[in-house]
């Protein structure tokens, strides 16, 4: 044993030079010994510096943990193997929070890759101190790490602004392989707002302590799993605007695959965006339209597939909301106010029996929106819409008759007039009609 550790002495990096080679796996064998003969202590300590100082040692280190524990299953019993770990994660936290206090942004970057790390209240309270003393820094490495999805939900509102930042640099979207690792956060989350909607907490929410995701954890990672500690979420009304953000910069992809296999971090949000489409608090009832939406536009006609909740009780809860119609009023613009409209009609092409729902929605778009309440820029923005919707129903008179004539004058040199043209054609057939319009385009002209 003496002669591999001074050969991992002698060798470089004692992690990422050794990467295909089972001799660094000795470095966690020295934790078990009581006496630590040289040159144990300098191996520990060389470990310590190139972990916290080389990336690639830093990751090749903690693929060692998972290889040793599994050779540790070969030979030792289960509470030796627990003994042995447990004096590896107390060391390591001594030295990730030491490491911080040093400015180490290797050791950032491994307290947000592996975010189990962000439930342990030191190491937490040492990635605060290091943000806050210098917020401009993010890491480099142009990825999205786990653990800045944490800190996209915390209390601590330096946090959030920070991994809102260092979110967007990324040249990563929040995806499939990023799941596992954000498991944690979503229960959590999950667990906290159907808690403040007064909704029971369904049996089907995945457990990330239950029995069969533990047993594929490392004693290493279930010491911090394990530990009683919570996460502290800011109020509501945040917790939906930092959702929103992240829904923004997830994969479509993710985003479906979530609710076809209906498992994952977003499984239960679809029904608690539903439930809170009647809020009364502005920013939360704007976050969470918005969510609607990107829901809408990634999954479409899926998004309907959850019987608990239809296209209908949605669009009733939106319309009934008196804040909605409040917020149309005002001078402030919110242009997902009318954008979700559009996904909205988008997500029913595939569902039989909707026609009615999108004649409610051109009525509004065309008549209810046109009301002098509503300030300028919103019933402006709602013909555009409007026509937009129309021109998906040409093979649907039914449809198109929603549009009022008055407003096809209106709009004759707001849009492409052929097109304007094909609508008549489908939705009008009397030629007295035409007539009219085209003699009153005329004048105009």
């Amino acid at each position: 044993m003496e002669e591999t550790l001074r050969k991992l002495l002698n060798g470089g990096h004692i992690w990422c030079h050794n990467a295909n080679s089972t001799d660094s796996l000795m470095v966690f064998q020295i934790f078990s010994m009581k006496e630590r003969t040289p040159p144990m202590p300098q191996v520990l300590y060389q470990s310590k510096v190139n972990i916290t100082t080389c990336y690639d040692c830093m990751m090749e280190y903690h693929k060692c943990i998972f290889k040793f524990y599994k050779e540790c299953q070969k030979i030792f019993e289960k509470d030796s193997i627990k003994g042995v770990f447990r004096i590896i994660t107390e060391e390591d936290i001594e030295r990730i929070c030491q490491s911080l206090e040093n400015k180490s942004l290797i050791t950032l970057v491994e307290a947000l890759t592996f975010s189990y790390y962000l439930i342990h209240p030191r190491i937490l309270k040492s990635v605060q101190e290091f943000i806050k003393g210098d917020i401009e820094r993010t890491p480099s490495r142009n990825e999205l790490l786990p653990g800045e999805i944490n800190l996209l939900f915390h209390q601590d509102a330096t946090l959030r602004v920070w991994a809102r930042k260092a979110i967007t640099a990324s040249k990563r979207k929040f995806d499939d392989d990023l799941i596992d690792s954000s498991r944690g956060i979503f229960e959590a989350l999950s667990s906290k707002l159907m808690t403040e909607l007064k909704q029971p907490i369904p049996q089907s929410l995945p457990n990330f302590f239950s029995k069969k995701v533990t047993e594929t954890l490392t004693p290493y990672e279930f010491h911090f799993y394990t530990l009683e500690t919570k996460f502290l979420f800011p109020p509501t009304p945040l917790i939906w605007r930092s959702l929103d953000f992240l829904l923004s910069q997830t994969h479509p992809e993710t985003i479906a695959t979530t609710i076809h296999s209906r498992e994952g971090p977003f499984v239960h949000i679809p029904k608690i965006i539903v439930q809170n489409l009647r809020t009364q608090e502005t920013y939360s009832f704007l976050a969470c339209l918005s969510c609607f939406s990107h829901f809408l536009s990634s999954v479409k006609e899926d998004f309907w597939k959850d019987s608990s909740f239809s296209p209908l009780q949605c669009l009733t809860s939106i319309f009934e909301n008196p804040l909605y119609f409040k917020l149309l009023s005002e001078q402030e613009t919110h242009s997902i106010l009318i954008q979700w409209t559009s996904t909205f009609v988008d997500s029913l092409v595939g569902v039989e029996g909707q026609q009615g729902l999108v004649q409610q929605i051109l009525d509004f778009l065309f008549v209810r929106l046109q009301s002098q309440i509503v300030q300028a820029h919103y019933r402006n923005e709602g013909l555009s819409c409007a026509i937009k919707i129309s021109t998906k129903f040409l093979q649907n008179p039914s449809i198109l008759k929603k549009i009022p004539q008055e407003y096809l004058l209106k709009l004759a040199f707001g849009f492409n007039l052929l097109l304007l043209l094909l609508l008549l054609l489908f939705i009008f057939c009397d030629l007295n009609f035409y007539l009219f319009f085209f003699l009153s385009l005329k004048s105009l002209i």
